[in-house]
């Protein structure tokens, strides 16, 4: 074999190797990017919960507070059964009224909205109901709704 066919099969070798690793690369951003995908649902979900109960508005420093007063009525075994139940009634009841909402919002705000929901989720998540059904969550946030922080 001439030095030429050489370099050509070992140059080949070398470009099937790097697409090989190629991807394997591409595996794992699709991996990675699935992750973070099912991160943000969650927390955009836990973030809904906020506002299913009207405390949207609140700062971040009170959010911190309502969000450890949920954690706190949740540890409490005896509440949670109350808890799920009133979280329950109030998402089916919500769902009959989901696509009877007339409000009109541009890119901009959803977006907006989308990133607010995410970030308070995160609060959720970092205090560990991340792991506690949503409806518990919501009973819990409805107990205390009315209460000052």
């Amino acid at each position: 074999m001439s030095e030429l066919s050489l370099y050509a099969k070992k140059m080949r070798m070398l470009q099937q190797r790097l697409h090989r690793e190629e991807l394997k690369l591409a595996r794992l951003k699709t991996k990675a990017n699935a992750a973070r995908q099912s991160d943000a649902r969650l927390k955009l979900r836990l973030g809904g919960l906020i506002y299913l109960v009207n405390r949207q508005n609140l700062s971040e420093v009170d959010l911190e507070k309502l969000v450890v007063q949920v954690k706190d009525s949740i540890d409490d075994a005896d509440r949670i059964e109350s808890h799920r139940i009133g979280g329950e009634n109030l998402l089916r009841r919500l769902e009959h009224k989901k696509n009877k909402s007339n409000e009109k919002v541009d890119e901009t705000q959803r977006r907006e909205i989308i990133h607010r929901k995410i970030t308070i989720g995160g609060m959720f998540v970092k205090h560990g109901l991340d792991k506690v059904a949503r409806s518990v969550v919501l009973g819990a946030l409805l107990e205390i709704r009315d209460s000052p922080i």
